[in-house]
């Protein structure tokens, strides 16, 4: 981050002051003496006399001034190299957020939303949004982008705003997001790789809200067009293109072609797999397991749906990735509900519900409270 400092235009203005003061007080001094008054005429000794008094006065105003000015830019510019200082050590925490403590990230999240307050700027208010995702706390990052907009529109804000609006289940605003992210500049290198990402992200929206109103089979075929835009603008070796695979096994999925599905699971996952560094990834991996867990609940493969429900539950609970969490455990629960075990099943859907709570999402709440309610009567 960039800090303005004047220091040195107010130093030379003190410095500039300061020589005339000198000059202004010896003519001051000369004028003064008894011998000057001699030399001069009287109206002549008088005129000049008032002159350099007042300019003495003036330059020494103007040193007053400055020195003072110069005081307080050096607190103000201290003070602002702490806040620079603390945002460098979160943001390197942000960096490294999948391997660093709770208490750390809390300390992270803390000096970044300080800074926020004693210096807003857009990097700012972005480094405390991403570190507010980062931990699922959406309805605030979101609140945060909001005011980071009155800064500066950026390609990865919009994408970054979208992804939290898409969490919470704004699928409207999401969309309206991701759409304005491909005229939208960035000052980061990789400009494609963010509209990239926001047609991904748009399809991945699309595909939440057909699972909202499964009626509109136009959002999944939506969906595989934007996915293919994505898919023909990344490289095959990113590990971007295991989150596109995915999404794309999700779509076949929803459209009852399991074969291309199942094979499109397989391919992400392997990729993911191979390719996967950080906590992204992982989380992504992840999202791709539960994905898969819904694919082999809906072919009938019960068992192998709970082991890869599991395994995406073990990382959401680990990142504290609620709203991930609440579907991977909606997949869990329903496997246990097909074997009827009902009393698994009861005790998961409830997790569940509590997980879409701590995440914010309501929109899932009737489907639960109705499956609940359907489990209690089998018991």
């Amino acid at each position: 981050m960039k800090l303005f400092d004047p220091s040195s235009i107010s130093n030379w203005i003190a410095l500039s002051a300061a020589g005339l003061l000198v000059i202004a007080f010896i003519a001051r001094t000369i004028i003064n003496s008894k011998m000057a008054e001699g030399l001069l005429k009287k109206d002549t000794y008088l005129i000049l006399k008032t002159i350099i008094s007042k300019v003495f006065w003036i330059v020494l105003i103007i040193v007053l001034i400055a020195g003072s000015i110069g005081i307080i830019e050096i607190f103000v510019n201290n003070k602002m190299k702490e806040v620079a200082a603390q945002i460098r050590k979160s943001e390197q925490m942000l960096h490294d957020w999948s391997l660093i403590e709770d208490a750390d990230k809390k300390s992270a999240l803390a000096s970044l939303k300080q800074a926020t307050i004693e210096f807003e700027s857009y990097e700012n208010l972005m480094l405390y949004g991403t570190g507010l995702g980062n931990v699922g706390r959406f309805n605030e990052a979101l609140n945060v982008y909001n005011k980071a907009i009155q800064h500066k529109t950026t390609k990865e804000l919009l994408l970054n705003k979208g992804i939290a609006e898409q969490r919470l289940g704004q699928f409207t605003q999401a969309k309206q997001s991701f759409s304005l992210v491909y005229a939208a500049q960035s000052n980061l290198p990789n400009k494609d790789l963010f509209d990239a990402k926001a047609y991904f992200n748009m399809a991945s929206t699309l595909l939440d809200e057909y699972q909202v109103d499964y009626s509109n089979t136009c959002l999944v075929e939506n969906a595989m067009m934007y996915l293919k835009k994505a898919e023909d603008m990344l490289n095959p070796l990113s590990s971007l293109m295991g989150i596109v695979y995915s999404q794309k096994a999700l779509a076949y999925e929803f459209n009852q072609e399991y074969e291309k599905s199942e094979l499109y699971y397989i391919k992400a996952i392997n990729t993911k797999t191979a390719l996967a560094f950080g906590n992204e990834d992982i989380i992504s991996l992840a999202i791709t397991n539960n994905n898969a867990a819904s694919l082999l609940l809906k072919t009938g493969f019960i068992e192998d749906a709970i082991k890869y429900a599991q395994d995406a539950i073990y990382i959401f609970r680990n990142a504290k990735d609620y709203g991930h969490l609440a579907y991977a455990y909606y997949n869990k629960a329903e496997a246990y509900e097909k074997l009827e075990n009902w009393h698994l099943a009861l005790e998961i859907y409830q997790k569940s519900l509590e997980s879409f709570n701590l995440a914010g999402i309501s929109t899932y709440d009737t489907k639960l409270l109705d499956k609940i309610k359907h489990v209690k009567k089998m018991l």
